[in-house]
């Protein structure tokens, strides 16, 4: 039996388009669905969607619907298609809050790569620049 209040959520989700078009078909199988694991909700969405790397695809849009809120943890179960200990998930009754994404792991890198070079031209000397420039390299 689904309850009043997050059928009325679900219907304010849907009409004003408050999730992404990914956040919403993963936000909708687990609606229809009831409580289940990431792998169940991959299965679901392959047969429904038909995309391929569907894993990933799935579990970073439940991170991020868990990060707005309309999505919960329940706790761990024993997944019944991967045998392993996982966590389930179901929707709640909230409105999606705010959620903005960090930054991606090219972004990371970017960033901790400007940050090496601009300490070695503060503060290393040439010997020193070489071995940083090796390593830079490497990253």
């Amino acid at each position: 039996m689904v309850r009043q209040t997050s059928l009325e959520v679900y219907e304010k989700i849907e009409k004003e388009g408050l999730l992404s078009k990914n956040r919403w078909r993963v936000y909708d199988l687990i609606y229809r669905y009831g409580a289940m694991t990431g792998a169940q909700i991959s299965g679901l969405y392959n047969e429904h969607y038909g995309k391929s790397s569907v894993s990933e695809v799935v579990r970073n849009r439940i991170t991020e619907l868990v990060k707005q809120t309309v999505v919960t943890e329940l706790g761990t179960c024993k997944c019944p298609v991967t045998g392993n200990t996982v966590m389930r998930y179901d929707v709640t009754a909230n409105l999606p809050i705010s959620y903005v994404p960090g930054p991606t792991k090219d972004e990371r890198r970017a960033s901790a790569l400007r940050e090496l070079k601009r300490l070695r031209d503060k503060y290393l000397d040439k010997e020193e620049f070489v071995l940083l420039k090796e390593l830079i390299e490497k990253i």
